[in-house]
C-alpha cells in the first residue's frame, strides 16, 4: 500500500479479513493490485468461505449474535428513529418483504404525487409491521389505535387547575 501498488480500501479490507481468519495473503495481495474495492471484497469474501471449514455457519452465528435494532424518539422534532443490522438471511427476508409492499404502493400512487422512495420505503414498514391493512375479525392489529401527544406542562398545570376548583 505504501507504494501505491494496493488502493486503501483493498488493503483495509485485507486487514480486516486477516484478523476474522486463516487467509492466504500472497494470492489475495496479487488480486488487491488489479481489483476495484467491490469486487475485491466479493473475492475475500468467497476465499474465506472456500478456506472455512463449517460452511460459513458460525460466521452466520457470528452475525446473529450481532444483531440488534434500536427505536428511539428524536428530541429535536418528536420523529421516532429506527435502525437495526441483521444477518444476511434475516436481511434478505426484510428487503423483500419490503421490496414487494413498496411496489405495491407505488402501483397503488397517483403518478403525479409521488412519494419519494424513502418515504415509501418508511410507509411499508409501517404497513408490515403493524399489519393496517389485514382483515381485522382475522388478524387484528396490534398497538394502539389512539395516540395523544401533549405536552407534559401544560396537562400538568390544567390538571392541578381542575384539582383545585
Amino acid at each position: 500500500m505504501r507504494d501505491g501498488e494496493i488502493p486503501y480500501e483493498n488493503a483495509r479490507i485485507l486487514a480486516k479479513a486477516s484478523q476474522e481468519g486463516e487467509i492466504d495473503e500472497e494470492e489475495l495481495v496479487d488480486k488487491a493490485r488489479t481489483q476495484s474495492p467491490d469486487k475485491f471484497a466479493g473475492t475475500v469474501r468467497k476465499h474465506t468461505q472456500e478456506r472455512s471449514e463449517d460452511d460459513g455457519m458460525s460466521r452466520l452465528e457470528h452475525q446473529r449474535s450481532r444483531r440488534f435494532t434500536n427505536i428511539k424518539t428524536d428530541n429535536t422534532d418528536g420523529m421516532t428513529v429506527l435502525f437495526g443490522r441483521f444477518d444476511p438471511i434475516t436481511g434478505a427476508l426484510l428487503e423483500t418483504a419490503l421490496s414487494q409492499k413498496m411496489d405495491e404502493l407505488w402501483r397503488e400512487e397517483d403518478p403525479r404525487a409521488r412519494r419519494t422512495p424513502g418515504q415509501r420505503m418508511a410507509d411499508a414498514l409501517a404497513h408490515l409491521v403493524t399489519r393496517a391493512e389485514t382483515d381485522e375479525d382475522e388478524n387484528p392489529p396490534r398497538g394502539p389505535r389512539l395516540l395523544l401527544i401533549a405536552d407534559y406542562d401544560v396537562v400538568s398545570r390544567e390538571l392541578q387547575e381542575r384539582a383545585a376548583r
